[in-house]
């Protein structure tokens, strides 16, 4: 410990405090603070092709850091090329032609993305100057594979297809089934063979079809070079209209396409929210190939406590950090030492946030405090809580020249966890579940404990949609007393009052 922080001391050095940004596309320390854990591993490790987590479990980061930061290393170590196959942050050339998506079927659109990915192999990688050198080696097969791309209709000059211009000319000419023939093979799982026709309005003869001498041709390049390609698509949830139709189709259509790409020089990296991912896959007509889709396919993103004591106090005590050499911060120590991390974190915040010989410390309460109901911490609601508690403080040194203990006073911690809680029901609740917004807002000014009689009653019309709320971590369910909670994440944002909610007198008003 330092000791007592001067006023002027407090505000110089909130004045350069900074922990990032909790958007992972505006953070400038997600490669120098990045943290390593197993789900970043087995991705880089090609044990994984979907990665799922809620919003703000850091799938953008994990995308960011391959796409932009380890995809030289990749190619010059592992002879692994990176594709981007939606934007980075979202893709707006998608909601360009929402009319023709609008009127494809689940077929029709699993027959687009094998197309398209095809395709995009085919203008990314071939006669792309990165890949020249790699190439050299498959001259022969380069040749016999545009010819052959030729026939089918791919195209080949790169030049000539801009991004948006190659999902126009992918609708233009896919394919439509006209006869679907359904089989079971001798190990049990389905076999669906599809005769495609051409669409009518498709304005050349040649007709891009996803059959096998296209991509064994282009298996036999990456074989001859030695070369893998992973396509890349992240922020899904922003290429098609939320909860829409078409949203449920394409995506379902795009699980079932990974389907077409199992080869190890082929392969599709999905990053996708995990209440999307259960909506296109939980629903009564069930998911064909479930079982597949799922065997090279994370659980849902989550972070220990030690994950995000390294994360927050890397990112306080960065390397070009005021804060580390104010404190004298051994960097290096920091990255391998979990107990000198808690010491560290300790020299900002107060050890403890209210007096007391039976409160958790500090850490312990700021990761109590982000869980949902799940019982899932994200790295931006801390990041978050952590740069509202600063501008809380900032504010107080300005009208209050006192002397403080610790840079982040205890007040500054409380009233930054209120202010990332209502950013969170603005953000998150309000503007990703509007459709459940009436039954949530309907916890507002309750008591936090509920069991299934109260809880059914203070949701009334909307008590339909308890099992909804359990699932998006708005209450937490304890299945051995029965009784449901509204965690502390979400209880400053819904007014929502410590203690258990009392059973209505027989025959009271309600």
């Amino acid at each position: 410990m330092t000791g007592t922080l001067s006023a002027a001391q407090c505000a110089d050095l909130l004045q350069q405090f900074d922990v990032g940004a909790s958007i992972a596309e505006d953070d400038d320390l997600i490669y120098e603070c990045r943290v390593e854990t197993a789900v970043f591993s087995d991705l880089m490790a090609d044990k994984l092709d979907i990665v799922r987590g809620t919003k703000g479990s850091g799938k953008t980061a994990l995308f960011r850091l391959i796409t932009q930061y380890f995809a030289r290393m990749l190619l010059h170590d592992h002879r692994i090329a990176i594709v981007k196959g939606v934007e980075t942050v979202g893709d707006p050339i998608f909601l360009k032609y929402r009319a023709e998506f609008d009127a494809l079927t689940e077929t029709e659109f699993e027959n687009f993305w094998r197309v398209y990915f095809v395709s995009l192999l085919t203008s990314q990688i071939l006669g792309q100057q990165p890949y020249a050198r790699y190439l050299t080696a498959a001259k022969e097969e380069v040749r016999q594979f545009k010819t052959l791309a030729t026939e089918h209709g791919f195209p080949v000059q790169v030049s000539d297809y801009s991004l948006l211009g190659l999902i126009g000319w992918v609708l233009a000419r896919l394919p439509r089934p006209k006869r679907i023939e359904a089989t079971v093979s001798e190990a049990g799982a389905p076999e669906i063979a599809v005769e495609l026709s051409a669409r009518e309005r498709a304005p050349s003869p040649a007709v891009p079809v996803f059959v096998a001498p296209i991509h064994d041709a282009l298996l036999r390049i990456l074989k001859k070079a030695n070369l893998r390609v992973w396509v890349m698509l992240d922020r899904l949830d922003e290429v098609f209209p939320r909860r829409t139709v078409v949203e449920r189709t394409a995506l379902r259509a795009l699980l079932h396409a990974t389907q077409a790409f199992k080869d190890q020089r082929i392969r599709l990296k999905i990053f996708l929210r995990d209440d999307i991912f259960d909506s296109i896959t939980d629903v009564p007509q069930g998911f064909v190939g479930l079982t597949h889709v799922m065997s090279r396919c994370s659980g849902v993103l989550r972070w220990n406590r030690e994950q995000l004591l390294q994360l927050i106090t890397s990112r306080m005590f960065a390397r070009t950090s005021a804060l580390a050499a104010f404190f004298k911060v051994d960097r290096e120590r920091l990255d391998r030492d979990p107990k000198y991390r808690e010491t560290c974190f300790y020299r900002v915040f107060p050890e403890y946030l209210r007096p007391g010989g039976r409160q958790a410390k500090t850490f312990d309460w700021l990761y109590a405090h982000c869980e949902d109901g799940n019982g899932v911490v994200t790295p931006r609601d801390l990041i978050d809580l952590v740069k509202f508690a600063k501008h809380e403080q900032m504010n107080s040194i300005a009208t209050d020249r006192m002397q403080v203990g610790t840079l982040l006073s205890s007040h500054a911690v409380y009233m930054g966890h209120q202010a990332m809680s209502r950013n969170k029901r603005e953000n998150f609740l309000k503007a990703e579940f509007a459709h459940f917004w009436p039954a949530i807002e309907r916890l507002h000014g309750q008591k936090a404990d509920h069991d299934r009689e109260s809880v059914t009653e203070v949701l009334g019309s909307h008590s339909q949609s308890l099992r909804d709320l359990v699932a998006l971590g708005v209450l937490r369910l304890n299945p051995q007393t029965q009784r449901y909670a509204v965690p502390f994440l979400y209880r400053p944002a819904l007014a929502v009052k410590q203690g258990r909610a009392r059973k209505p007198r027989e025959g009271a008003p309600s």
